[in-house]
């Protein structure tokens, strides 16, 4: 019987699969992970951790076409299938590549489920197919539910408090998975040759590490970009006398050259000019990673630098704050929370940041360490220049107290 005939049969009641999951460790299992480089930053932990626990398990990973290279040099994968999902030959390739690996479970560790990532449950084979059930409020949760019989194994999503971590969704997952971890830290495996670079580099700039700040503007859409940042960045640099490290892609470099109120010397444009990997020795290296919420932030938290990140409020407590290295910048309002759905031209929510919030949490993320993460809102007179049609909004229950501190910074 044909893999896909085979999944199909068995997505039907008399067929599926209703037993809890086998307690025997599988010899092989697919992962799936078709999202952002942040994301696959975040997800090394649960790759780890599943590997010190099922040690003699080939695991491989599905993932974009465009992201193989951060797992090049990780010592957990048996295979790496690159895939773009928007291109039917790509897909089917993968498809094939799945199938030749022979799993014996496929688990979709994708708390939001993509496309592509049901169709693999639909065509291929595996006696376990594994993910999270679609909670009747997410979007595209039609389409999810028609893809839910082609899982032999689900489990709900319940009503996750908004501070709650990616990374503790693939803990959680684990646990279903009968794997104890006590936590799923973000990941990135370097090699010996990015460390040489970002060691280089520093020295062809004429840089110190320990007076440099690893600086980025872009984002992975134009509407989390911050417009007021690379101004900021400039005024941080001249205040705390930073050397700026400009990290990011090709289409960030003009957007990233020296203001005319640096001087030349203090700053280095490298965007378009390194890898994923690369860049993250090069944070390892610096003083303070500053940017906005974006994939740099999470390499930032991986290499365990402090990173100061300026957040809009789309999905507020998922992604960041990753950990005690980290110190988030925002402006809550009445419409945090908005999945995306922005009613502004540049997300207000990020357009409007002061500058002294910044001030504040680069001088303390220079000075002084914590256990806790830091997030810093604006206070005063401020709040009353906030945009008639938003308002300022704060909920206690968007952090997790024993993880982050709130630190209200008064604005003129």
């Amino acid at each position: 019987m044909i893999p896909s005939l085979r999944s199909y049969l068995q997505s039907l009641g008399p067929f599926r699969v209703r037993t809890p999951l086998p307690k025997v460790i599988p010899g092989k299992v697919v992962l799936i992970r078709m999202d952002m480089i942040g994301d696959q930053v975040i997800f090394g932990g649960f790759i780890e951790e599943m590997a010190k626990a099922w040690p003699k398990t080939k695991i491989a990973l599905v993932g974009r076409d465009n992201q193989q290279d951060i797992y090049q040099n990780c010592p957990w994968l048996a295979e790496y299938i690159p895939v773009d999902a928007h291109n039917s030959k790509s897909r089917t390739a993968a498809y094939r590549r799945i199938r030749q690996f022979k799993p014996d479970w496929i688990v979709n560790p994708m708390a939001c489920r993509s496309l592509f990532s049901d169709r693999i449950m639909r065509y291929c084979y595996a006696p376990v197919r594994v993910g999270w059930k679609a909670p009747p409020h997410e979007q595209d949760y039609h389409r999810r539910l028609a893809f839910d019989k082609f899982y032999t194994h689900q489990f709900p999503q319940p009503d996750w408090p908004v501070w709650l971590l990616e990374r503790e969704k693939n803990r959680l997952l684990l646990e279903h998975l009968g794997i104890q971890a006590e936590e799923t830290p973000p990941l990135v495996w370097t090699s010996e040759e990015d460390v040489r670079f970002a060691r280089d580099s520093y020295e062809g700039a004429g840089f110190r590490p320990e007076e440099t700040a690893v600086c980025f503007l872009g984002a992975s859409t134009s509407i989390k970009t911050a417009p007021h940042l690379k101004s900021y960045l400039a005024r941080l640099s001249q205040e705390f006398n930073l050397n700026i490290l400009m990290v990011g892609s090709e289409r960030d470099r003009e957007s990233s050259d020296v203001p005319p109120e640096v001087s030349a010397e203090k700053w280095r444009n490298l965007c378009g000019r390194t890898t994923v990997l690369q860049t993250a020795e090069l944070m390892r290296a610096a003083r303070i990673v500053i940017g906005v919420d974006s994939g740099p932030a999470h390499l930032a938290a991986a290499v365990q630098t402090p990173h100061v990140i300026a957040m809009h409020g789309m999905h507020f407590g998922r992604f960041l704050p990753a950990n005690a290295f980290s110190s988030v910048i925002i402006n809550p309002l009445s419409c945090y929370l908005c999945a995306g759905n922005c009613r502004f031209d540049h997300i207000y929510c990020l357009s409007s940041l002061p500058y002294e919030l910044f001030h504040q949490a680069v001088s303390d993320a220079l000075q002084k360490t914590s256990e806790r993460a830091r997030i810093y809102r604006p206070g005063g007179a401020f709040l009353n220049r906030i945009r008639p049609e938003v308002q300022p909004r704060w909920d206690p229950g968007w952090i997790n107290p024993a993880a982050s501190e709130l630190i209200t910074i008064e604005v003129d």
